[in-house]
């Protein structure tokens, strides 16, 4: 069971969990993504337009939980009379991915929910329901209840609880004028199987953990972390008790999603009938998309495009990158997609990037061309 409670500008979070592991990930900017999903789903396919923190229990890219740099949260718990919508010809991503697109993609709980309209929940992933909160306040509850999904939005000025019941709208009766205060709530409905506690701070763009009550509190800046495409992954232990960030390692990730997929009791609910197959499946994930990513950075100044390539698979990768830019769902007008454009490459020539977006159908337009917008992809 999963507690998570909000007030004003604090969000506060018990996992809990059967498996005794747990490790935080920074992710980048300018990643291209592919979720893993099997056929005869249509995988999601994405680019990394904004950097995040992630809590995961079961590999990179497969986040629990975590915080972008525009200060938008998701939280999940789970929920166990969930069902998700039919797909529809969507394309599809299991329930973690979608966690880390919709923080990699989007900048508030507004942007969140149009972007949940245009993709699929893979049918057999984790039955959760999910909580989204932003900078500005607003949250909102998201739920698959009977193949239909249920928002409900309000406001953090008031106390929320979500746990692993269908979600109540009431005020719960709470103070949390800190991070101590938040962790003190936190500590109530504490159980012997909450794996860490952990609090963001939305104004300061902070993040509290906690392995137990008695435990130091770890303190994470956002403010303080390089999301750019050249930096370098890192990662934080949970459970090893870290309490700085260090250089990411495959093989840290390897045995984070081993340990996952090898306890008993998960394999027994999960029914795998091959766990290192789906252990090697996921652990490969990050590595592949910095393989991608490689092809990306050869044409980029810092973030800037600098060229675009001529072979037809780097040119769509850069192409996917520039419009990674646009957000999904939003009009803009010709000179805006120019400006754009122009904030993004230092060649000079935004006429053939908006062409050359046009053409790949990365972006839409009318055709007057008096409105563009992108799609997911």
């Amino acid at each position: 069971m999963c507690t998570i409670i909000s007030k004003d500008h604090f969000i506060g979070k018990n996992f809990d969990s059967v498996v005794d592991t747990g490790m935080l990930f920074t992710n980048k900017r300018g990643l291209i993504k592919k979720a893993a999903v099997f056929p005869p789903d249509l995988p999601l396919e994405w680019v990394s337009a904004y950097g995040s923190i992630t809590f995961s229990v079961s590999g990179k890219e497969m986040p629990a939980c975590g915080i972008n740099e525009k200060g938008l949260v998701v939280e999940q718990a789970t929920l166990q009379n969930t069902v998700y919508p039919e797909h529809r010809g969507k394309p599809c991503a299991s329930v973690l991915e979608a966690i880390q697109f919709l923080l990699d993609t989007c900048t508030c709980v507004e942007q969140a929910l149009l972007t949940l309209e245009q993709f699929a929940i893979a049918k057999t992933s984790w039955p959760v329901h999910f909580a989204l909160f932003d900078s500005s306040g607003r949250m909102a509850a998201v739920e698959y209840l009977q193949g239909e999904k249920k928002v409900t939005e309000g406001t953090m000025d008031t106390a929320r609880l979500l746990n692993n019941t269908e979600y109540q709208q009431e005020e719960i009766k709470t103070e949390c004028r800190s991070a101590d205060d938040m962790f003190f709530e936190l500590e109530k409905t504490r159980r012997p199987d909450t794996i860490w506690s952990n609090v963001y701070d939305l104004k300061e763009r902070k993040l509290f953990l906690k392995r137990s009550m008695e435990a130091k509190t770890v303190v994470i800046d956002l403010n303080r972390f390089d999301f750019s495409p050249p930096s370098k992954s890192r990662m934080l232990n949970i459970v090893e008790g870290d309490s700085e960030f260090r250089q990411y390692t495959e093989e840290a990730n390897r045995q984070l999603t081993g340990s996952f997929f090898n306890h008993s009791v998960i394999s027994g609910l999960m029914k795998l009938p091959d766990p290192d197959a789906m252990i090697s499946f996921i652990a490969n994930q990050s590595k592949n998309y910095d393989k991608t990513h490689a092809i990306v950075l050869r044409f980029l100044d810092e973030d800037r495009i600098r060229q675009l390539p001529v072979k037809g698979a780097h040119r769509l990768a850069v192409l996917r990158y520039l419009a990674s830019k646009f957000e999904t769902g939003k009009g803009y007008t010709e000179a805006q997609v120019n400006a754009i454009i122009d904030e993004w490459h230092t060649f000079g020539d935004y006429f053939i990037l908006r062409r050359e977006l046009v053409d790949s159908g990365l972006l839409k337009r009318l055709p007057n061309g008096s409105n563009y917008w992108r799609e997911i992809g």
